[in-house]
């Protein structure tokens, strides 16, 4: 639910802020990590962001977000 949730974040919401270094994912999860959600789908949510900062750092060395490489391993 919560990738699914995030994604429709994304879609309907273009223009959201990103971070400089962790990219739209890790934008959104810090951001529910320090709101501390008592939603459930929210809590969800943050923990998609999370792995999907996480799987595309692991695969690609990079977070990004739209299509910069923001945050590249060394």
């Amino acid at each position: 639910m919560g990738g699914l949730a995030y994604g429709l974040i994304v879609k309907n919401f273009p223009s959201l802020p990103r971070l400089p270094g962790i990219g739209r994912s890790g934008t959104v999860a810090l951001a529910v990590y320090f709101l501390k959600p008592k939603n459930k789908i929210l809590q969800d949510v943050g923990i998609a962001a999370a792995a999907i900062a996480g799987y595309s750092f692991g695969e690609t060395g990079t977070v990004s977000g739209d299509g910069d490489e923001v945050l590249a391993a060394e």
